[in-house]
């Protein structure tokens, strides 16, 4: 009995004397007081190991190593062959992993790209960059940059930047420039290469020679470009088509004789003019069969009409990928036509003119024939030296005269009477009173080279007539 005592009480010393100069871990687990650790008390590093090959370590500086030995950084992964860096589950499904290429993903068991961010669910945002900072050139920033420190920047505007920028608009900036390339405003209003679209949902400033350029799938391109004095220019795969004038807003489009060739001059035009069938029409709305109410009355033409007459004015288009097939009509086009159609209107008013003046020439020199001749046998058949009671009428002395020529004749005392001068043609050219005295001198003043009638009226009536001349 005193001998299994003794055994006993110097196993507790020997255990004892154990605890009080080493740990023992032992497998399956250890309980640890609140100042139980692990580790050396020297300057040496700590080396995990499974299957006698080292799987990490701590330094002496706390730095730990996993798959190096010389750890630089509070923790050092370095993978070996096609393992992965670096991967964070949660439930078996993984949040974060870096994989053997270097790439990041967030999300994602297969990071594609060097920053890689996945959410399949669809719920929420992807990513927050957030600062704390209201004022400045940097709130909320983000930055870019190439191997030739070509830096762009994303950010929102504080209060008091160096861009111009309203606070909370966002922009995108090339450092160096001084000006943001392209910002939207908290209302959603886009402005490129300007800090201020204004009321604008898109305001764009040119920065050189060329403008806004809007391509086709093809290649085919048209571009919109405002010059420095205000007008603005249509260029079309790289040649100039028109121009808006920034005074009028009227459109001209290109009519250079350098940009033209195979130029003719327009034939005969107005029996095709007569063809073209002018209209009154409302378009329908919204591809119905009808129009709206308010729809305004248009005139012009049906393209189809006009095909039949001058082609080259209406083109046909199909574009399948917009299920467009329609006509279009270039109405500038009339302009051209017009002007020809009234040029040749103009010549034909001038023939019909000629040719009015000279009918109108024919007309009056038959008519003065007709005159002469009617006024002549009158003169004949009636007065030439017709004697009346009491009224006589005698040859004019000295015929074929060229200053004066006196007149006698005989008439009644109380007699109102006129000696009138007429021309070959029957046409007045002077009276002359006659007094009782039955003389007048008839002066040749005013009267040209040829044969005269002169009648005697004697209260109001032809009494005779005779011929004389003036020669001069």
């Amino acid at each position: 009995m005193k001998k299994i005592t003794l055994s006993l009480v110097s196993g507790m010393l020997l255990a004892g004397s154990a605890n009080l100069s080493a740990q023992n871990w032992v497998n399956g687990g250890n309980t640890l007081g609140s100042s139980g650790r692990i580790g050396t008390n020297n300057a040496q590093t700590v080396i995990f190991e499974t299957g006698n090959n080292e799987q990490g370590r701590v330094t002496p500086g706390g730095s730990w190593g996993f798959g190096t030995i010389v750890p630089n950084a509070r923790v050092h992964v370095n993978s070996l062959g096609s393992q992965d860096a670096f991967r964070v589950q949660n439930n078996g499904s993984t949040r974060l992993l870096i994989n053997n290429a270097g790439n990041l993903g967030i999300g994602t068991n297969t990071p594609s790209t060097r920053f890689h961010v996945n959410r399949s669910d669809g719920n929420n945002r992807l990513g927050l960059f957030s600062n704390s900072a209201t004022s400045g050139d940097r709130t909320a920033l983000i930055e870019m940059r190439n191997g030739n420190n070509l830096t762009w920047r994303y950010g929102v505007g504080g209060a008091g930047n160096s861009l111009g920028l309203t606070t909370g608009q966002f922009y995108i900036e090339r450092i160096g420039l001084g000006a943001a390339s392209l910002t939207i405003s908290p209302f959603g209003r886009v402005g490129i290469n300007t800090p201020d679209p204004s009321e604008y949902m898109l305001k764009v400033k040119q920065q050189d020679a060329f403008g806004i350029n809007l391509e086709s799938p093809t290649g085919n391109n048209w571009e919109q470009w405002v010059a420095s004095n205000g007008d603005m220019f249509l260029w079309a795969n790289g040649n100039i088509k028109g121009a808006f004038r920034v005074a009028s807003g009227e459109y001209s489009t290109l009519s250079d004789e350098r940009a033209k060739t195979d130029i003719q001059p327009v034939s005969s035009i107005l029996d095709k003019i007569n063809q073209l069938k002018p209209a009154t029409y409302h378009f329908k709305t919204d591809g119905s069969e009808t129009a709206r109410a308010d729809t305004p009355l248009e005139y012009g033409f049906i393209a189809q009409d006009v095909e039949k007459v001058f082609p080259s004015l209406v083109s046909h288009h199909i574009v399948p990928e917009r299920n467009v097939d329609m006509y279009t009509l270039n109405y500038s086009g009339f302009g051209a036509i017009a002007i020809k159609g009234i040029q040749e209107l103009q010549q034909t008013v001038q023939d019909q003119r000629r040719e009015i003046s000279s009918l109108e020439a024919r007309l009056a020199t038959l008519e003065t024939a007709l005159k002469a001749i009617t006024f002549n046998k009158l003169v004949n058949d009636q007065l030439l030296d017709k004697k009346t009671n009491g009224v006589m009428l005698e040859q004019n002395h000295p015929n074929n005269f060229n200053q004066s020529t006196t007149i006698r004749y005989t008439i009644p005392g109380d007699a109102n009477a006129f000696i009138l001068l007429f021309d070959n043609e029957g046409n007045l050219v002077k009276s002359v009173k006659a007094p009782a005295t039955g003389q007048v001198e008839l002066n040749a003043g005013g009267l040209k080279t040829g044969i005269y009638i002169y009648t005697l009226m004697v209260n109001g009536e032809p009494a005779a007539s005779k011929r004389l001349m003036v020669a001069k």
